[in-house]
């Protein structure tokens, strides 16, 4: 401790690059503020562009052919692997125990196992359903986003 009181300077320098950075982070998550406002047909038309698969394709695009794509494609592919080799170690962990088991603790095993395949079929497809819902209901919500003349319904009546 004594030795931090005789570098008090080391203190100030921290509080200094603490106090830098969050208003660094700050400053970079509001804007510079010299932006001007955005109208809402603007604000529309972009949300209905960037909806739109076509758009965003080819940035995609871009961005897999870059460094940092490639870089994710690896790690995306090396992940793949280690999942799989590590689905081989649970097999024969399984393998290894069962053979170890009574007959009754294996049909219980696999009674679990079966149920387990089960849910995890249950969850796949309601998380497909819940997919499909969203869809729908962002497709219903844009419908409304978009300016009366670019296709959305007309809210005066007359």
């Amino acid at each position: 401790m004594k030795r931090l009181f005789r570098r008090k300077w080391i203190i100030g320098v921290l509080g200094a690059a603490l106090a830098l950075a969050i208003a660094g982070s700050a400053w970079a998550a509001t804007g510079s503020g010299t932006q001007a406002p955005v109208s809402s047909a603007t604000t529309a038309a972009t949300t209905a562009s960037a909806s739109s698969t076509g758009s965003i394709a080819p940035a995609l695009k871009a961005f897999l052919n870059s460094k940092a794509g490639r870089q994710l494609k690896a790690e995306l592919s090396q992940s793949k692997k280690n999942t799989k080799l590590n689905q081989k170690r649970l097999q024969s962990i399984l393998n290894l125990v069962k053979a170890k088991m009574t007959p009754a603790d294996q049909a219980q095993l696999a009674q679990l196992l079966a149920q387990v395949a089960s849910e995890r079929q249950g969850a796949q497809q309601a998380k497909t359903n819940l997919k499909n819902s969203t869809s729908e209901l962002r497709t219903l919500i844009d419908k409304y986003l978009l300016p009366a003349g670019a296709g959305g319904p007309s809210t005066t009546s007359g």
